[in-house]
């Protein structure tokens, strides 16, 4: 299962649970598409990935290209993820091993809003909030990714 959602003039909405390598790579053609149809204009991606099991090789194999892969119009990417279980294990594994540094994952929605402060307006971080179904955490100006 997936969607892909294009909410505001730079934000890219992504639910991410691909259940085999074809739904994965599905998604990660949903996902350059999208930027091909924003292009010239950059993209933030905010992706909440719901699964606790850890995903099969082949998928996380995909998935892992699709984070490696070296996009010039991507702003950033923040990850939600379930704490606990395999899937928070790989998945801290899969960011580490793409060596992105646009990308950072979280359990906590609220240290995925303070991670797209920096680059997003206040309507964009409206929209990341109802989609990770987040509280509002109080500004934090010493917090600097």
């Amino acid at each position: 299962m997936y969607t892909v959602e294009f909410r505001a003039p730079r934000l890219g909405l992504v639910l991410l649970d691909p259940q085999d390598a074809d739904e994965a790579k599905a998604a990660a053609g949903e996902v350059r598409q999208m930027f091909k149809d924003n292009a010239p204009s950059s993209t933030m991606v905010c992706t909440h990935i719901p699964s606790q099991g850890a995903w099969p090789q082949d998928v996380a194999e995909v998935i892992v290209a699709m984070a490696r892969a070296d996009n010039p119009l991507l702003i950033c990417n923040g990850i939600l993820f379930t704490p606990g279980g395999s899937m928070a294990l790989q998945l801290s594994r899969m960011i580490r091993d793409a060596e992105n540094p646009t990308r950072f994952a979280s359990p906590e929605p609220s240290l995925l809003i303070q991670f797209y402060r920096k680059h997003a307006t206040p309507e964009e971080i409206e929209l990341i909030r109802e989609f990770l179904g987040a509280t509002m955490p109080p500004e934090r100006p010493d917090f600097d990714w």
